[in-house]
């Protein structure tokens, strides 16, 4: 996550948790082994697919870049039900990350990601579309609350910097929330969206150095989501 600090210059938190969603492996063939009985919910919808359910570039503000470091999926694998457990002390870091959805975690089953930059690199918009295996979508957007009601207040330490960051979680509902991260140290600050689509979890990060904090990722995540319901 790109945060613009003030006073000039700009701090570079985290761009991807190792093997992003799928837990496992970089890249666009990242995951685990495919299982031989695929549930019937998931089988459809593959890294590949959802791939072009994202929001494409000509979707994002004007002057924002496809960051192909940061785009990836789980091709055609299905991995099977997992716990993707984080290290010690870095559950509330997790929140500053593209890849945040794992904060709840819980493996996906398959998965689909993107990340845009603007020129400058002072701004993201980060895409995450995860399915998980029937039944687990909800406890995963309850779990992303729950944690995210548990770090209202934390410390963020990347390349020798420390931030210290609030959160703000409104507009919850059964099926979506919003969240917003500050800092002093920023400028502007971040909106996590997050909608609920049966087990799929759609995902949004938009670093913002603007006074609206990337208030945008909600319509996104909204728009994702539209596009999920009627796929097949």
């Amino acid at each position: 996550m790109y945060a613009h600090v003030r006073g000039g210059g700009v701090a570079l938190l985290l761009m991807l948790t190792a093997g992003a969603c799928g837990g496992g492996g970089g890249g666009s063939g990242a995951g685990s082994a495919t299982t031989s009985a695929r549930p019937a919910a998931v089988t459809t919808l593959t890294g590949t697919r959802l791939a072009g359910l994202l929001l494409p570039a000509s979707a994002m503000p004007k002057g924002f870049r496809l960051n192909a470091d940061g785009t990836r999926n789980s091709v055609d694998t299905i991995a099977p039900p997992s716990r993707d457990p984080l290290p010690p002390g870095a559950l509330c870091q997790t929140f500053t990350q593209t890849a945040w959805v794992r904060a709840a975690e819980t493996g996906p089953a398959s998965f689909a990601q993107s990340d845009y930059l603007d020129q400058g690199n002072t701004q993201e918009i980060a895409l995450d579309i995860s399915v998980f295996h029937p039944g687990e979508g909800a406890r995963v957007l309850d779990a992303l609350k729950q944690r995210l009601d548990g770090c209202t207040s934390f410390t963020a330490h990347e390349n020798g910097n420390t931030f210290k960051v609030r959160t703000r979680l409104s507009q919850s509902t059964a099926e979506s929330f919003k969240a917003v991260l500050t800092s002093p140290s920023w400028e502007g600050g971040n909106t996590l969206a997050a909608v609920r689509v049966g087990d799929a979890v759609v995902t949004v990060l938009y670093s913002s150095m603007h006074a609206d904090k990337g208030a945008a990722a909600v319509g996104m995540a909204e728009r994702m989501a539209a596009t999920l319901r009627t796929a097949k």
